[in-house]
């Protein structure tokens, strides 16, 4: 079975007009990663040409990326974008530790490769974590 690709951006992670600094990130992991995947941390800047591919043999089933911040920051939307070909993703979005969110993910109006997680704003966010579910 083909692996499943994908890039996470948290498109509100730039450091806003009013913010001095960027969100200082404590934790940015995967559950694992296959040949050629970039850093996590890479994925979190839009420049970033990277992508995250899960070493399972399986799609990915139950794998996931998680990124912690050291404190909460107001978050918009999350895209999740899969490459050229790729099937849609089926995953699931958990903000805080909470259970998975239970709206979107949504065709992204700004890239048709993306689909996001958002209901206009997710809040206060302090951590993600993006399981593939197959």
């Amino acid at each position: 079975m083909k692996k499943v690709f994908f890039v996470m951006l948290l498109l509100s992670i730039a450091q806003t007009a009013h913010s001095q600094t960027s969100p200082v990130v404590l934790s940015a992991a995967a559950t694992s990663s296959g040949a050629g995947s970039s850093p996590i941390t890479c994925l979190l800047d839009p420049r970033c040409q990277g992508y995250w591919s899960p070493a399972s043999l399986d799609s990915g089933i139950d794998e996931g990326i998680y990124i912690q911040l050291q404190n909460p920051i107001s978050v918009e939307q999350i895209e999740v974008c899969a490459p050229e070909g790729a099937r849609p993703l089926d995953f699931q979005t958990f903000i805080n530790g909470a259970s998975p969110i239970d709206w979107g993910p949504f065709d992204s109006p700004k890239n048709p490769k993306c689909q996001m997680v958002s209901d206009g704003s997710l809040g206060k966010v302090k951590s993600v974590f993006i399981k593939l579910n197959g």
